[in-house]
């Protein structure tokens, strides 16, 4: 009688995409709408007296869309993946490198955000609020710079998953 036990690697990949999805994932699912709204009406009323709400209002849109096409890649592509990977179980050399692909793609997307980010903060001179803005602008701008420190979290609490699986070991059929 085979009993079939599940590595620590494996758990620990498991707990991890479990965690990013329903922490970073949900948080930003609840948030960005919600963000989007605001923005888009604070760009609507007060976008002739502080033009740069038109950028902010376009950056978001854009930053939105990436973070939605990265966590979409995350939850039906790559964490399964990295799961089965780290099992080590059948078709091992399939699921390497399509991780390594999809690793390759977010990499990609993540450097698109990070620049979004950028592009935020310059225009809102750092995150600060002009002077005179009412609190709904001021609570946009407390809220996009907390954004990108969440992002920055949930980026970094993803690549502790590339280590699981990429360990040198062979795989245990």
């Amino acid at each position: 009688m085979s009993s079939v036990t599940t590595s620590p690697r494996a758990i620990e990949a498991t707990a991890v995409t479990e965690h990013c999805v329903a922490t970073y994932h949900a948080d930003l699912r609840r948030q960005l709408p919600r963000f989007d709204l605001l923005i888009a009406k604070l760009a609507a009323q007060y976008g002739l007296a502080h033009f740069q709400l038109q950028s902010i209002a376009e950056l978001f849109v854009a930053l939105e869309a990436a973070l939605g096409e990265h966590m979409e890649m995350q939850e039906q592509l790559l964490f399964p993946r990295l799961k089965r990977l780290c099992k080590q179980r059948q078709d091992f050399v399939l699921h390497e490198q399509r991780v390594a692909e999809l690793l390759h793609e977010l990499s990609r997307l993540e450097l698109r955000i990070e620049t979004l980010f950028e592009e935020i903060s310059e225009v809102t001179d750092g995150y600060q609020a002009p002077e005179g803005a009412c609190r709904s602008y001021q609570y946009v701008i407390e809220a996009l710079r907390s954004l990108e420190c969440q992002t920055r979290e949930h980026f970094e609490a993803e690549a502790r998953l590339i280590p699981l699986a990429a360990d040198d070991s062979p795989p245990q059929w």
